[in-house]
């Protein structure tokens, strides 16, 4: 097992136990109906919490693999140099003074001779629905198209936390959504982690040059 994939499943297995925790304080015994009614409703955040920690981690800790091998920008994959050559110089507001432009190329200039250092923060907009969680899959060039069966129960997942979070006081979390949401996240995170794996041992971050010369 690689270090990548000791690294995240650690994490995975982490979770999986504070969503177990989470789940066993809605059905604590001595709890009254009304109090247990509470603790599903504010689990869902908490649930939520689970999710996207280990969407940013993960991510995270595939940034670090792809940093490590110190690559040129011509050998990364289309998708991850794009974005990171656009998010570093702002590339989607170039600047109107010709000495500010003259500027910015030399900038680009020096990103592209040298080995490139992606940043370890992921962006996630506080909202990992599932058309986020595929433009960070897209971002990072990966592909995620199996987990196109997770997307209304993601999205269901997502509706309830962000009306629980945001004081909707008319939520009302059933123990079947618990068991639901809970899943679905499970799923979820055990798939990712299938799949950044693989696109790790492969090495799908390099440009499909790369990728396509034969062995």
């Amino acid at each position: 097992m690689s270090d990548f994939e000791e690294t995240i499943n650690s994490d995975l297995n982490w979770r999986l136990g504070e969503i177990a925790i989470l789940k066993s304080l809605t059905v604590q015994s001595h709890l009254s109906e009304k109090k247990k009614s509470i603790a599903r409703k504010y689990s869902i955040p908490a649930l939520y919490a689970v999710w996207e920690g280990y969407i940013v981690n993960s991510f995270k800790e595939y940034v670090k693999i792809i940093n490590s091998e110190r690559l040129n920008f011509s050998d990364l994959h289309d998708s991850i140099a794009t974005k990171h050559l656009f998010s570093l110089l702002s590339l989607h507001q170039p600047p109107q003074n010709f000495e500010k432009r003259k500027q910015l190329v030399r900038r680009i200039q020096a990103v592209l001779s040298g080995p490139i250092q992606l940043p370890l923060e992921i962006d996630t907009s506080s909202n990992v629905d599932y058309a986020e969680l595929q433009n960070i899959c897209n971002r990072y060039a990966v592909n995620a198209d199996q987990l196109g069966k997770y997307k209304a129960s993601l999205n269901k997942f997502l509706n309830y936390r962000n009306r629980i979070a945001h004081g909707d006081n008319s939520v009302a979390v059933a123990p079947e959504h618990i068991t639901e949401f809970s899943q679905t996240v499970v799923s979820l995170m055990s798939d990712m982690t299938e799949i950044l794996t693989v696109h790790a041992t492969e090495k799908k971050y390099l440009s499909l040059s790369h990728n396509n010369v034969p062995e």
